[in-house]
């Protein structure tokens, strides 16, 4: 679903801020089993600017406008977008995806994103996602193959 012109209007006055990207989006938390979970949160996200950082809101039309989720862009975030509908990044204590309903909204969305990530000496980092060595069908690096985990969890004998 591509974001209409009126709900991104609608979007940039719930904000409270500079808005320079709007999509629609669901919002997902990993869980211990290497999967996501649905949070109950769809909305439109927007990459809000507010005195000197930046923001990621989900913001709910269809409730008020309300503000289900804010998460400030941190220096060092790492946004993966490797998945053209689906990106992730760390938050507190979890990680939690958003799962686009447009590709080329997300990819907007993403690149946003990455522009705005600061860096460790007060520029903007591009947000990179250093894959890790991962490679077609699975990562082959030591500590991501089959012998790095076992049923129960990380085996630290790899």
């Amino acid at each position: 679903m591509v974001v209409s012109p009126s709900d991104e209007q609608a979007v940039k006055s719930a904000a409270g801020g500079n808005v320079e990207c709007v999509a629609m989006v669901q919002l997902y938390e990993s869980n211990n089993a290497g999967g996501w979970d649905p949070c109950n949160t769809t909305g439109y996200a927007a990459v809000v600017g507010v005195s000197g950082s930046y923001i990621i809101k989900i913001i709910d039309t269809s409730a008020g406008n309300s503000c289900d989720f804010a998460q400030e862009i941190y220096t060092g975030m790492v946004y993966d977008d490797n998945c053209s509908f689906f990106h992730h990044f760390e938050v507190d204590d979890t990680v939690v995806g958003l799962n686009f309903g447009d590709e080329s909204e997300a990819s907007s969305f993403g690149s946003t994103v990455k522009r705005h990530i600061p860096s460790a000496d007060g520029g903007y980092d591009d947000g990179g996602y250093d894959d890790g060595g991962y490679e077609e069908g699975g990562y082959e690096e030591e500590g991501y193959g089959e012998e790095g985990y076992d049923e129960e969890g990380y085996d630290e004998g790899g």
